[in-house]
């Protein structure tokens, strides 16, 4: 092969290698690392409720937790007092939002306000409960979907 061929060989095969490396990193750092979902719908004449719970073990143990609310209004009265239930979520979560590894999202739009919040299980241990009032940081994967389907969450 002629030494001008060898750039060709170069351009080719470093890109696969650092994906190859990229993807190597990647697949063991989520070694352990399972993922559960649940979620639990509420149904109401004035509004409905969507909650999702998602949360990541990594060696059965809670790595990330996100829930998500999502209040869905029904009635004209209630879409009169959706300022005021925005205002009151924003009130209540306000003070967690420049914590580390907490993060807060609200949205509100003319019939419906979703929230989130993400806790870093990692970074801010002692956080998991604001996310779940009963849930706690040690909880094993087992002891958390339990406690979620005892509070009627469908979980997968």
């Amino acid at each position: 092969m002629k030494k001008e061929h060898y750039w060709i060989i170069g351009v080719v095969v470093g890109p696969i290698v650092m994906i190859g490396l990229l993807l190597t990193f990647i697949l063991l750092n989520n070694k352990g690392t399972i993922t559960l979902k649940c979620v639990k719908t509420e149904k109401d004449t004035l509004v409905d409720g969507i909650s999702t719970f998602t949360i990541r073990f990594k060696n059965d143990k809670i790595k990330l937790i996100e829930s998500k609310n999502e209040t869905i209004v029904k009635s004209e009265a209630a879409k009169s007092n959706i300022d005021s239930l925005y205002n009151a979520i924003q009130t209540q979560f306000g003070d967690y939002k420049n914590e580390k590894g907490v993060i807060i999202k609200t949205a509100k739009l003319s019939d419906r306000i979703t929230f989130t919040i993400t806790v870093d299980a990692t970074e801010n241990p002692d956080r998991v409960e604001i996310v779940g009032s009963s849930l706690k940081n040690n909880m094993s994967y087992e002891e958390v979907k339990k406690e979620l389907e005892n509070r009627k969450f469908t979980c997968e």
